[in-house]
């Protein structure tokens, strides 16, 4: 037997092609991580030797002796260890990563040339078909109209003429595509079987190839010393079994049918097909219920067809006619028939974009299924799951080029506002998605006796710490299925424009119901209201200006008109009104000083010496009195080794090569601010705020009193902490703020299920330090804000990118949005946000510190809310 017998099933073979691809893709991966494992290993082990060896003193004594002998060995395992890293490098990875370029190389050519070749002769069968239709159709069309014409009729007589003619030529077309059809299936007859043949030979050497390097592996392993031969002996049996001729006739065996060869078409005339179809239902004795199976195909056919134009005029009333809407209907009376059409859309569903006819046959024929559930009282939570599945994958596109989503047509029908069928089809899923989990690691923990020797390679991982062990299904983990169900169905809601209160009773219910914890259940409300909620009411422009007036008499007093004035001087002259009096100066030193870091020229130099001392000054009532020498004699005497890697790892993705922060000194400040406040120790993003602050200040103490001061004026230990409190109220505010100043932004995210905690987490953990690293400038500028100003500048930050990037985001997918979104941190942005007019962009946001203040204020009462709930 050979892939050559399942000719008619070359996607199954091609798929299963990829999948072996695919898996040595994982085989080389793993090797991969195995190899990095052993270097991790022998790096740490080498880092405690050095230790050992640095505490031996005196090696006259035997107890030295046995030390430095154990010093000896364990560099001599040490050595055995990089050896046998680097081996399998050379004879293991490397041969994998050659082969798989190779294979690619020569599968890929052959799968592509038959998927060209089905191609082309499922599109020439299409084509046949479609003309034989209209071929009978129009030869039908104009017996009929033969039958009901007199014999006076000089009229119908030329209109029967011009019948038959163009009947006549569809008949040729029709003859014309069994043509083609036939030459297809020819060259399908002559092609497939050779590319089997190739792709079977392909799929024989990967099985010898992974075979010998397994083995090559096992016997490096044992060589080395680093395991016993014992412990492999059943992987070497199971590999001696490994035999791809067996494999093959498996595979073929499972799939093999009767395919011998490709069956030409054949020409059928009108007239033997009528006499056919009469024949037939003169034989046929319909059940009094009708078989829909055929009328829900051709309505399924009919909605994923495009729309066709005829040269000829004449033919257009006897073009593809769509279905009959009453047996349509009448077909979803019965559950059966509503899954079966279900499922059939659901095989389209790659199809999505429809055109305004066909969409709009597509809601009328959901709207009588939905209904038809509710006169049933069919409770059936898979039918209803199913819908759901299926209303935010096809659109239709409006005029204004807008895409108008099947959700949003069906939004009006009853059926959505029945809590108790949310209930049911959430659980159902839920209980679906625990099954699967628990589905997947009990196959895991049987693969060794089902998958022979990759089984069993899986087991030696095992071993390793860390490395494939699965854990059992525990309560934790039914909440978080719970959790991503819950969140899947609060998108559903959100699209169908549910009642918020009816939304909010039907999470709560549901996060009851699963256990879910307050902060689970706060980040779903949040979520649902951020997506739904009307915006706030904001000021007119009069209200506004009296707010703004108020604000500025505060800070001004009785010199409100000098105040006023700096708007219309150069920083250069703003400076000389402080050396008018101390009031004036008092008044004045805050507007002046932040007029002069954003818009005054100065040099390098003297700009960094004005940002010095307005950080201090701004900062002043939070810098603390710190013996940064004393704390960092202490640092390195307690030497925690833990906090030190992961801080010398992070430094060197961050800095690495910067002459303004050495990476020994950025390392000091954040160890020694892990030790200082050991509560909150290190957190990724620390090393962006820590270096930024020194590449202005270039001094470790001063540095670490700034840093500290920061933080604790900003509360951004909040940032940081277990659960991340004020980062998921941030991404509430930010959700928010986005639907009030971005309206057409929101709706393309709500659309696809984008919120802010998908890309603006290192907006506010780094004050956007790991974005603008590369420009000094900008990002010296948006921190004089930030400390001017507070949380409002970072989040007119973020509204100022998004506002840069929405012309070009508009209909993107989720996954262009995503690389857009992350792409701006690079040297190489879609969009350069980060330009000249980045500040001026940030100011130009009208968002209020009292906006945020409201803002955070609905953040809290749906986290009481979620906690009262949870308690209740």
């Amino acid at each position: 037997m050979s892939y050559s017998d399942l000719s008619d099933r070359y996607s199954i073979v091609t798929q299963h092609m990829k999948k072996g691809s695919s898996a040595v893709g994982n085989i080389t991966q793993f090797f991969k991580n195995y190899k990095k494992t052993i270097e991790n290993y022998s790096v740490s082990i080498q880092k405690l030797c050095e230790g050992l060896n640095l505490e031996i003193q005196d090696d006259s004594s035997t107890l030295e002796i046995a030390m430095n002998g154990l010093y000896q060995s364990l560099k001599k395992s040490l050595y055995e260890h990089v050896t046998f890293s680097k081996n399998m490098q050379l004879e293991i990875i490397e041969p994998l990563e050659l082969f798989l370029d190779h294979y690619n190389d020569t599968i890929n050519p052959h799968i592509l040339n038959g998927e060209n070749i089905s191609k082309h002769l499922s599109k020439a069968k299409e084509q046949m078909v479609k003309n034989r239709h209209k071929y009978y159709k129009l030869s039908g069309a104009a017996e009929k109209n033969e039958k009901n014409l007199g014999s006076a009729d000089d009229k119908g007589h030329k209109t029967l003429l011009h019948m038959r003619s163009i009947a006549n030529k569809s008949s040729e077309d029709y003859m014309k595509s069994i043509e083609t059809v036939n030459k297809f299936i020819e060259e399908f007859d002559k092609t497939i079987p050779e590319l089997m043949t190739s792709l079977q030979q392909n799929e024989e050497s990967r099985i010898h190839f992974i075979k010998s390097i397994v083995e090559k592996f096992i016997k490096s392993l044992c060589k080395s010393k680093l395991t016993e031969k014992d412990n492999f002996d059943q992987v070497l049996g199971l590999l001696n079994n490994v035999n791809s001729e067996i494999d093959i006739k498996v595979f073929v065996d499972r799939y093999k049918g009767k395919y011998k060869g490709g069956v030409k078409e054949e020409y059928v005339s009108y007239q033997k097909w009528r006499d056919k179809r009469k024949e037939l239902n003169e034989i046929d004795t319909k059940d009094p219920e009708e078989n829909y199976e055929e009328v829900l195909e051709k309505c399924i056919n009919y909605l994923m067809s495009g729309e066709e134009t005829d040269s000829d005029s004449s033919l257009s009333e006897y073009e593809i006619e769509e279905p009959d809407y009453l047996r349509v209907s009448g077909a979803f009376k019965s559950s059966n028939y509503r899954i079966y059409f279900l499922e059939l859309l659901e095989a389209k569903k790659h199809k999505c974009a429809l055109n305004p006819t066909r969409m709009s046959f597509l809601v009328s024929s959901l709207k009588s299924l939905l209904t038809a559930i509710i006169i049933d009282e069919d409770k059936d939570p898979n039918v209803f799951c199913k819908v759901l599945a299926l209303l935010h994958c096809f659109y239709t596109d409006s005029p204004e080029h807008k895409r108008k989503y099947l959700s949003q047509l069906l939004s009006s029908h009853t059926i959505w506002c029945e809590k108790i069928r949310w209930v049911e089809a959430i659980e159902h899923m839920t209980n679906m998605k625990i099954f699967n989990d628990k589905e997947s690691i009990r196959r895991f923990a049987q693969q060794p006796k089902k998958k022979g020797f990759i089984g069993a390679l899986k087991n030696i991982a095992t071993k390793i710490p860390g490395v494939f062990q699965k854990e059992n299904v525990t309560d934790e983990s039914e909440k978080t299925a719970a959790f991503i169900i819950i969140t899947q169905f609060s998108f559903y809601m959100s699209h169908l424009s549910l009642p918020l209160d009816v939304c909010n009773s039907i999470i709560l219910h549901c996060c009851q119901r699963a256990n879910l914890d307050s902060n689970r259940t706060c980040t779903l409300l949040a979520e649902l209201e951020a997506n739904q909620r009307a915006s706030l009411q904001t000021l007119n422009s009069a209200k506004h200006s009296l707010r703004t007036r108020e604000k500025e008499r505060k800070q001004f007093s009785s010199y409100l008109p000098i105040g006023l004035s700096l708007d219309f001087l150069s920083p250069s002259e703003t400076v000389v009104l402080l050396t008018i009096s101390k009031k004036w100066k008092y008044h004045l030193h805050e507007p002046i000083l932040k007029k002069c870091l954003l818009y005054w020229d100065l040099p390098s130099k003297n700009k960094n010496a004005l940002r010095k001392c307005t950080w201090l000054k701004l900062l002043k009532g939070h810098i603390k009195d710190i013996d940064y020498p004393a704390f960092l004699n202490k640092v390195k005497t307690v030497n925690n080794i833990e906090i030190e890697e992961v801080v010398s790892l992070d430094v060197s993705r961050s800095y690495q090569g910067s002459t303004l922060v050495p990476s020994e000194s950025l390392k000091n400040i954040l160890v020694v601010y892990a030790f200082y406040h050991n509560e909150v120790g290190y957190c990724q993003g620390m090393n962006y705020v820590a270096g930024t602050i020194f590449s202005f200040f270039q001094d470790e103490a001063l540095s670490l009193k700034i840093m500290i001061a920061i933080i604790d004026k900003f509360k951004m230990t909040d940032l940081f902490t277990d659960n991340l409190p004020k980062l998921k109220q941030f991404f509430y505010q930010l959700d928010r703020l986005i639907s009030m100043e971005l309206p057409e932004l929101h709706e393309l995210f709500k659309q696809i299920n984008i919120t802010a905690g998908h890309f603006c987490a290192p907006w506010f953990i780094t004050l956007f330090a790991s974005h603008l690293q590369n420009k000094p400038n900008i990002l010296g500028k948006l921190w004089d804000l930030f400390l001017f100003d507070g949380w409002k500048v970072m989040f007119k930050a973020g509204i100022a990118i998004l506002q840069k990037l929405s012309k070009d985001l508009i209909n993107a997918r989720f996954e262009d949005i995503m690389f857009a979104l992350s792409s701006i941190q690079t040297n190489n942005p879609i969009i350069d946000v980060f330009d000249e007019s980045f500040i001026k962009a940030v100011h130009n946001v009208n968002i209020t510190n009292a906006l945020l203040k409201e803002l955070e204020m609905e953040y809290e009462h749906l986290k009481k809310r979620a906690e009262k709930h949870t308690k209740g």
